[in-house]
């Protein structure tokens, strides 16, 4: 997941996270997990990394989602894989690039890893011009990715060539945000009173 969004985890579980939850997984509830990174586990390797230390180290894989919000502007869920200790206890052993120490996680009770990319899930929060390019961008950077997705993992180099065309022949520009809409920033302010002053 890209952070450059300003997306984080979610401080508490809002109606608006379990209303877009249910909406991916209806079966089960998403729930803070401990963020306890293992050596042999790498940075943005968790589908592949979690099953090989669970073949180490005991326990099992959970595929689910990372939930992450920018407040009151969209919601986000990234398809990752947390470790179920013999105690039972999911725990998120993929170091995180701003060293949280929990994360939102839903659980999925039926999709597991099938080396295919799985395209982030998105939901705006408010309807303007920054969450419209926001989605529109989201999902054209997953559909790039996923033609460039081969021995689990994206050949970057090549994705990231062919979005830059694609934004520089869309030039999707500056959005335009209202002045009574939630500060894309993720202050929480409105945004003639954040970023728009």
């Amino acid at each position: 997941m890209d952070n450059s969004s300003n997306a984080t985890t979610p401080e508490k579980i809002t109606t608006e996270i379990i209303r877009f939850c249910s909406g991916i997984d209806s079966s089960t509830n998403p729930v803070f997990v401990p963020v306890e990174p293992r050596h042999d586990v790498r940075f943005n390797y968790c589908l592949t990394d979690v099953l090989l230390f669970v073949q180490k180290n005991g326990g099992k894989t959970q595929f689910g989602w990372l939930i992450w919000e920018n407040p009151q502007v969209f919601l986000e869920a990234e398809f990752h894989a947390c470790w179920v200790n013999p105690e039972k206890k999911i725990i998120d052993i993929t170091p995180k690039r701003d060293n949280e120490k929990r994360v939102l996680f839903l659980p999925d009770s039926k999709r597991v890893y099938e080396h295919k990319l799985v395209p982030n899930r998105r939901k705006a929060l408010v309807d303007n011009d920054f969450t419209r390019l926001w989605l529109n961008i989201g999902n054209k950077t997953d559909e790039i990715k996923s033609r460039h997705f081969r021995n689990d993992e994206v050949d970057v180099v090549s994705a990231e060539a062919e979005i830059e065309e694609w934004l520089s022949l869309n030039n999707p520009g500056k959005p335009k945000i209202g002045r009574n809409d939630p500060c894309p920033c993720g202050s929480c302010l409105k945004y003639k009173k954040c970023c728009g002053k």
